[in-house]
C-alpha cells in the first residue's frame, strides 16, 4: 500500500516510517507540512492509497488538508486516518465531517494502527464499489411502508447536504467517541416511513430531498443539540446529541413532523411521517457494546414505527419478528465479528452471546 504520512513532528514520522516499512506491505512517503503533502500528491506518478494526517500543523492544519485532498481528483475515497493528540470531541466531529475515515489518538499502538489501516482500506474499497454503481431504478422500492434503498451514501448525496458523516465512517466515529469516557454524548434514531404501509411512488431524487428536509427539520427543532448525523438506509437516520433532549421524544417528534409537512417535498407523499426513538447514552467498555447501543437506538425507532402501523389482527410475536431492519442485522454481524476478535485473547467472553439470547427471549414474548 502506498501511504503518505503528514506530521510536523519529525520523530513521529520516523517512527511511522520504520514501523510501516517493517511490515513489508507498505511504501511510505513522508511530509512535514500540508504544502509538502500537496506537492507529493502532485508529482506522484501513481496515486497514494492511504493518508495518515496530524491535525495540529502550522499554516494549514490537518482538517483543512483533509478537505483539500477530498477535493483533489482521484482522491474522493482513499482512506484518511487522523493521527493526533487532540482528543476533544469537537476535533473528532470536525475530522469526520471533513472526510476522515478513522481517527487515532496519540500515543498509538502500531499493531492497532496496522489493523485500522487495513480496515479503512476495506471500507474505502466498498465505498468505491458503491459509487461505481449507477442507480437504474427510477423510483424507491417500498415494503410495508418502508423505503428500500441499497446505497445509503448515494441517497443522501443527492440531497446535497454538507457535514453528514458517511455510512461506514460513522461506525468508526462512534467507536472512537466511546473511547473518551469524559464525553456524555447520546445517539438517537429518526425514521421516515409510511404508517399506512402504502407503496409510495417517489423518485430517487425526491426521496433524497425529503430526507434532507427531515434532517433540516430535526436540526431546527434541536438547536445546538445535534453534533453529527448519518443516514443509515431505509429511511433511518442516526443523530449524535451533545446533551439531553430539551423535551420528551414524542413532543419533539410532533414538532419535526409539523415542520416537515410544510416542506414542498412532503407533498409528493403526504402519508409519510417522521418517527423518533429514545436517546441512548454512548457508554460501553467494548466495541461490541458500542454497536449494541447503536442497535438499541435503531430498535427504539423501529418499535415506535411498528406501534403506529395500521395493522389489524397481527400477533405481537409476528410483529416483533418483523421489527429488525437491515441496519440492525448489519450491526449484529459487526458486533459478532468484534467479539470474535476479542475472544482470541479471552476464550471465555460470552458478553455478546448473552445479549443475543436475552434479545431473542424478549422478541418471543407474546
Amino acid at each position: 500500500m502506498k501511504i503518505l504520512a503528514i506530521d510536523d513532528d519529525e520523530s513521529i514520522l520516523t517512527l511511522l516510517d520504520h514501523a510501516l516499512r517493517l511490515s513489508g506491505n507498505h511504501e511510505v512517503t513522508l511530509a512535514m507540512s500540508a504544502k509538502e503533502a500537496l506537492a507529493s500528491i502532485d508529482r506522484a506518478e501513481t496515486g497514494f492509497d492511504c493518508f495518515l494526517i496530524d491535525i495540529q500543523m502550522p499554516e494549514v492544519d490537518g482538517l483543512y488538508l483533509t478537505q483539500l485532498i477530498r477535493k483533489t481528483p482521484g482522491y474522493g475515497h482513499q482512506p484518511i486516518l487522523m493521527l493526533t493528540a487532540m482528543n476533544e470531541k469537537s476535533y473528532l466531529d470536525m475530522a469526520f465531517k471533513a472526510g476522515a475515515t478513522d481517527y487515532v489518538c496519540k500515543p498509538f499502538d502500531f499493531k492497532d494502527l496496522q489493523a485500522r489501516i487495513f480496515a479503512a482500506q476495506k471500507l474505502t474499497w466498498e465505498n468505491s464499489r458503491s459509487v461505481g454503481r449507477t442507480m437504474e431504478t427510477p423510483a424507491i422500492e417500498w415494503s410495508r411502508g418502508v423505503a428500500i434503498d441499497f446505497e445509503p451514501d448515494q441517497v443522501i448525496k443527492r440531497a446535497n447536504l454538507k457535514g453528514l458523516i458517511a455510512y461506514g465512517e460513522f461506525d468508526n466515529y462512534i467507536l472512537e467517541l466511546a473511547r473518551h469516557p469524559q464525553c456524555r454524548a447520546q445517539v438517537i434514531a429518526l425514521k421516515l416511513a409510511d404508517p399506512t404501509l402504502g407503496q409510495s411512488d417517489i423518485s430517487f431524487c425526491t426521496f433524497s430531498a425529503m430526507l434532507g428536509d427531515v434532517i433540516s427539520c430535526a436540526t431546527a427543532v434541536l438547536p445546538d443539540l445535534l453534533s453529527s448525523v448519518s443516514y443509515r438506509g431505509n429511511g433511518s437516520v442516526l443523530c449524535v446529541l451533545d446533551r439531553d433532549l430539551n423535551a420528551p421524544p414524542n413532543v419533539l417528534e410532533r414538532e419535526i413532523n409539523a415542520r416537515f409537512l410544510d416542506m414542498p417535498s412532503a407533498t409528493s407523499a403526504p402519508k409519510l411521517r417522521v418517527f423518533m426513538g429514545d436517546p441512548m447514552l454512548i457508554n460501553a467498555d467494548s466495541d461490541a457494546g458500542v454497536l449494541e447501543i447503536l442497535w438499541l437506538a435503531t430498535d427504539s425507532v423501529e418499535r415506535k414505527f411498528a406501534s403506529k402501523k395500521e395493522i389489524a389482527a397481527v400477533s405481537k410475536r409476528v410483529l416483533n419478528r418483523s421489527l429488525q431492519s437491515e441496519e440492525q442485522h448489519r450491526l449484529e454481524r459487526k458486533a459478532y465479528n468484534s467479539v470474535m476478535k476479542d475472544m482470541l485473547s479471552d476464550v471465555n467472553d460470552d458478553h455478546w452471546l448473552g445479549k443475543l439470547t436475552r434479545r431473542t427471549r424478549r422478541q418471543d414474548v407474546g
